[in-house]
C-alpha cells in the first residue's frame, strides 16, 4: 500500500482508495502516470528550444500534466508542423512531418519535465545555439 493521508477526523486513506470520479479513477491515477499510459497533447503545442552543437539535434522541454515518478522510459510520436528560428523557418514550414522521420531521444528531466531531442541525419538549416520554436501536431507521449 502507498502513502496514507491523515484526514481531519483522524482517519487515514491511501491514494489508491480515494475515488475522484464516477468511473473509478483513484487519486493515484489522477496524480501519476502509469506504465503503458499515453498522453496526447493535441494540435498546436508550441515549445521553445535550441539547436545542438553539431546542428543535427533540436532540444526542447515538455511539461507533463501528472507526475512521472514511477516511469523510466518515454516514447514520442506525432508530427512537427513548423520549426522557426530567429531568421524564419528552419527546414520544416507548415507541413506535418512525422516524428518517425527523425531519431527521437525522450528523457525524463524530473518528475514533471521531458527533454525531447529531435535528431536529423543531416544538419538543420541553422547554426549552433540558435533559439528555435517547434510547433507540434498530435504529439503523443507513451510511458513505460
Amino acid at each position: 500500500m502507498g502513502k496514507s493521508i491523515k484526514l481531519k477526523n483522524n482517519n487515514y486513506w491511501s491514494a489508491e482508495s480515494i475515488v475522484v470520479d464516477n468511473i473509478g479513477t483513484t487519486l493515484k491515477d489522477f496524480l501519476f502516470f502509469k506504465k503503458g499510459e499515453s498522453y496526447n497533447y493535441g494540435n498546436n503545442l508550441v515549445s521553445n528550444g535550441v539547436i545542438s552543437s553539431g546542428a543535427t539535434t533540436l532540444y526542447t522541454t515538455i511539461q507533463t500534466s501528472k507526475s512521472m515518478k514511477n516511469i523510466s522510459n518515454i516514447s514520442a510520436s506525432g508530427y512537427i508542423y513548423a520549426v522557426r528560428g530567429i531568421n524564419g523557418y528552419v527546414d520544416i514550414q507548415t507541413t506535418n512531418t512525422s516524428l518517425d522521420d527523425f531519431t527521437i531521444i525522450a528523457t525524463k528531466q524530473d518528475d514533471y519535465h521531458i527533454r525531447l531531442g529531435i535528431k536529423k541525419d543531416s544538419k538543420w538549416n541553422t547554426t549552433n545555439n540558435t533559439l528555435i520554436s517547434i510547433q507540434f501536431n498530435g504529439l503523443k507521449l507513451t510511458f513505460s
